[in-house]
């Protein structure tokens, strides 16, 4: 089906001539060949709503033309400028949005309406990527530095979150033993002292300081205690 088929991996160069990799759910691994020229274009001869023409510019706030096996053409508006983000209001399992960055060390996140989560890696260096591995549609591991200790770990089970590991310090580390609850939402900042925003699919909001240990285990505590009220 061709909705069984998506692209679940990027890896990008920060040369334009350089080739782009696309890993899809099926198994199938495309090379695009990314010319320096804003002119030049690439058709891949694919299968099963696959991308089969790609027109690319050398400015990053150019538009990106995906035009499927299945007729659907999508234009994706790649601002130069990081708070942007485009909606794509397709079907079928194509993407619904893109958040993205001027900075090629950021990443863009995919996310379907199937729930699928894909990722597309913008780093250069090879300690910057960020690895998704999809079980049901739930994020199971993301990996963001070359540091063990500034690693965020999200380990599943069934698709529920049940750890979170921000720092080398026992006391920044928190659990979520919930079984109704996952987050869905993660937004991140280049700052310590800004704040890290879990969403979970209960709808409970949680706000995680990246320094400060007592404030964080308070509101650790706090959400304990909303799961505790929900359940009852």
């Amino acid at each position: 089906m061709y909705n069984s088929c998506h692209v679940i991996h990027i890896s990008r160069c920060r040369y334009s001539h350089n080739k782009v990799t696309l890993l899809t759910s099926e198994g199938y691994v495309t090379h695009i060949r990314r010319s320096r020229y804003p002119h030049h274009k690439v058709t891949l001869p694919t299968k099963q709503g696959h991308v089969t023409h790609i027109t690319r510019s050398r400015y990053s706030h150019h538009k990106v033309t995906l035009l499927t096996s299945e007729g659907h053409v999508t234009h994706i508006r790649r601002s130069r400028y990081p708070h942007h983000k485009v909606t794509l209001p397709t079907k079928q399992g194509h993407v619904t949005h893109i958040t993205g960055s001027r900075y090629s060390h950021h990443k863009v996140t995919l996310l379907t309406p199937q729930g699928h989560v894909t990722h597309i890696t913008r780093s250069r260096y090879t300690h910057h990527k960020v690895i998704l591995s999809t079980s049901q549609g739930h994020v199971t591991h993301v990996t963001r530095s070359r540091y063990p200790h500034h690693k965020i770990t999200l380990v599943t089970s069934q698709g529920y979150v049940t750890l979170i590991t921000r720092s080398r310090y026992s006391h920044h580390k928190v659990t979520l033993p919930s079984s109704q609850d996952h987050v869905t939402h993660v937004t991140r900042s280049c700052y310590p002292h800004h704040k890290v925003t879990l969403i979970t699919s209960q709808g409970n909001v949680i706000h995680i300081p990246r320094s400060h240990a007592p404030l964080f285990i308070d509101l650790f505590l706090l959400f304990i205690e909303v799961l505790v009220a929900y359940s009852i």
